[in-house]
């Protein structure tokens, strides 16, 4: 029997290098240029005082990066879970995103200035921390 003890590294390395090649899936000059637009967009409403719209397209400025990333998943949390990963915890991202369900399915929902503000900072954080921004 021919001694195959030194496949078993080749065969690792070959996965690891695989699985970073995939893992770190940059985004194109063209997904930065929309999500830099939608960004300026996200600070126009804030501006405007549109702050429903503002965390809705901040919330899905930052979806449209993972996905564009290849970080996968059903759901938006399924993705950022992954993502973090890379960034790091972010409990002020899960909060914002838990925000934007609310005033996606919670008629009575009230957003303020400053838990726009709050929102608006945690998804351009991760943003920022996925090399999106």
């Amino acid at each position: 029997m021919i001694a195959t003890w030194w496949l078993l590294p080749i065969l690792l390395m070959a996965w690891l290098l695989l699985w970073w090649i995939t893992r770190t899936k940059g985004l194109s000059d063209k997904d930065r240029s929309i999500i830099l637009r939608k960004w300026k967009e996200v600070e126009a409403l804030m501006e405007e005082k549109r702050y429903r719209d503002a965390v809705l397209e901040a919330d899905k400025t930052l979806d449209f990066a993972m996905r564009r990333m290849h970080i996968v998943g059903e759901t938006f949390a399924k993705r950022f879970k992954k993502a973090e990963a890379s960034i790091g915890r972010s409990e002020d991202v899960w909060v914002a995103h838990k925000m934007r369900n609310q005033l996606v399915h919670d008629i009575d929902f009230e957003i303020t200035n400053n838990k726009a503000v709050n929102a608006t900072n945690a998804f351009h954080r991760a943003l920022k921390k996925l090399n999106a921004l």
